[in-house]
């Protein structure tokens, strides 16, 4: 869990953004980070 978002290959940009918000949303769950 070092790194959610790096070597990845997206799709297209909504892919992008729904990867994001994502990993974004599983950030903020663990506010101790």
């Amino acid at each position: 869990m070092s790194n959610w978002l790096s070597n990845r290959i997206f799709r297209d940009h909504d892919d992008i953004v729904d990867h994001c918000c994502h990993h974004w949303n599983r950030l903020i769950a663990q506010p101790w980070r």
